[in-house]
């Protein structure tokens, strides 16, 4: 045998194996379906020669949405058509519309089309809350408009979220009964809870972009429905009904509505709300920002 073929390179340092379970850590917690990671440095690591290894960072290493999933071409066609055609569609902003910083394209596809929106709790924000296409929170630390245009749809499609506990207030909601078109950027949640008619493996921000150019590119964009008029009406309604909350005097102490009411009152469109678990997250999750 070839003693070129039997030599052996040098053995990698210790320094670049820290260095490579560093990156590869990083990049799972950032990558296109960002999470959390666990590293663990052997104690004996710390005891040996680092050795002179060059250690190198990866470009755009450490930066969320630096690499962005593309959508399959032609999938965003399939779900537009398939959104136009339904009777009563409903759009749903998880996390990943958040994460994805995708807020924007999700807000404008909504209103081009004319399709209520409601959000998970992590997804709260995906559009303006006194738009009113916007309907609110759905499932737990919900509202119960949103609830019902859950009940009431015949076709949803979730960008960036699982369907977990909270936002289908323990799977009681009927999604089961619906279509679903779904938009995640990590394969495991698609169709995890439920089955999907469409399943679209892609970054949020840039599969709401592709739907977006396919309305504007051939002119699809669609005015007020029936069911778009219903939901309006549900939220003026609930909103009214939500102030005057803010009213009620409980024997035993203060309404929470009252207190979101007065927070209100005093906090500018930048200002943050940090709520805890809870009943206070409930009732900042279905109320906050009800003028």
């Amino acid at each position: 045998m070839n003693a070129a073929v039997t030599k052996w390179n040098k053995p990698i340092s210790h320094a670049s194996r820290a260095a490579a379970m560093l990156r590869a850590a990083i990049r799972v917690a950032t990558g296109p379906a960002p999470g959390p990671v666990h590293l663990e440095i052997p104690a004996d690591m710390f005891r040996a020669d680092a050795g002179k290894d060059p250690v190198y960072r990866e470009e755009s290493l450490g930066v969320v949405n630096a690499r962005r999933i593309p959508p399959e071409p032609g999938v965003m066609r399939r779900v537009v058509e398939r959104l136009l055609k339904a009777e009563r569609p409903l759009l749903i902003a998880g996390k990943g519309v958040i994460i994805s910083e995708a807020w924007d394209e999700f807000a404008r596809l909504a209103r081009i089309l004319n399709i209520p929106a409601v959000t998970t709790l992590g997804g709260k924000g995906a559009i303006d809350e006194d738009d009113d296409l916007a309907v609110g929170v759905m499932g737990r630390s919900s509202r119960i408009v949103a609830n019902k245009a859950v009940n009431d749809c015949d076709l949803v499609l979730a960008v960036g979220t699982r369907f977990g506990g909270l936002p289908t207030s323990n799977w009681a909601l009927p999604f089961e009964q619906k279509t679903i078109l779904q938009i995640d950027s990590d394969p495991t949640v698609l169709g995890q809870n439920y089955r999907t008619e469409i399943s679209v493996l892609a970054d949020a921000k840039r599969a709401l972009q592709a739907a977006l150019d396919e309305v504007e590119g051939s002119k699809l964009q669609r005015g007020p429905t029936a069911w778009t008029t219903h939901i309006k009406g549900r939220i003026k309604q609930w909103r009214i009904d939500a102030a005057k909350l803010a009213q009620e005097r409980p024997g035993d102490g203060i309404h929470p509505a009252e207190i979101i009411a007065q927070m209100r009152q005093v906090m500018g469109p930048d200002d943050i709300v940090g709520a805890d678990t809870g009943a206070l997250g409930s009732w900042i999750g279905g109320l906050f920002p009800v003028r």
